[in-house]
């Protein structure tokens, strides 16, 4: 089986040849101490910020061409983690949009 074979039979109840690997994501200064203990830095993680911040993995939907948010790639890498899911950058709110409607306009 694929991932998303594996993922459409767990969403329907039936049993895949295994669970899929998948993580939700790491903190930034979790990754970089990784590197310090040993782990590949093949790609790095490309953007600065704070050592809590959450680096996107496998699980969270996340959109390729996304500037400003990044995917962890080296520890999929290093932990044979299954293909992660990639979201289509398309607005998935309300349709049609409403449209903005100002009550009352004050100073403050």
């Amino acid at each position: 089986m694929n991932t998303r074979e594996r993922f459409n039979a767990i969403m329907n109840f039936e049993k895949p040849d295994r669970n899929i690997i998948w993580e939700m994501g790491y903190w930034r200064g979790t990754v970089n101490r990784w590197y310090g203990e040993g782990l590949p830095k093949t790609h790095g993680l490309s953007l600065e910020g704070d050592p809590g911040q959450g680096i996107r993995a496998e699980a969270f939907p996340h959109d390729p061409s996304s500037t400003t948010r990044e995917r962890e790639r080296d520890v999929h890498e290093a932990m044979g983690m299954d293909p992660p899911i990639v979201a289509l950058p398309v607005n998935l709110g309300p349709q049609p949009f409403f449209e903005p409607i100002v009550f009352e306009d004050t100073d403050d």
